[in-house]
């Protein structure tokens, strides 16, 4: 990451990795008692994610279905 403390939030809000997350707003997350949100966000994103791959998994294998279904992924995620 590039070190802005946004990115490491998103990073953290994406996909539950919180190593870049901020020490400060980690332990703010954690005294609040909310420091579940960002682990859950990540599993669900990667449930989601695992559920649009079996779904799209029969598509063809040329390239320009393939952009189509990343972007139709990115769009849904």
């Amino acid at each position: 990451m590039s070190g802005k403390p946004e990115n490491g939030f998103l990073e953290a809000l994406l996909v539950g990795f919180n190593i870049d997350l901020d020490p400060d707003l980690l332990k703010s997350f954690a005294d609040a008692g909310v420091l579940h949100i960002i682990a859950i966000s990540g599993l669900h994103l990667a449930f989601i994610y695992y559920i649009l791959q079996l779904i799209l998994r029969r598509t063809s294998r040329k390239r320009n279905v393939q952009c189509i279904k990343i972007k139709i992924m990115i769009f849904i995620l």
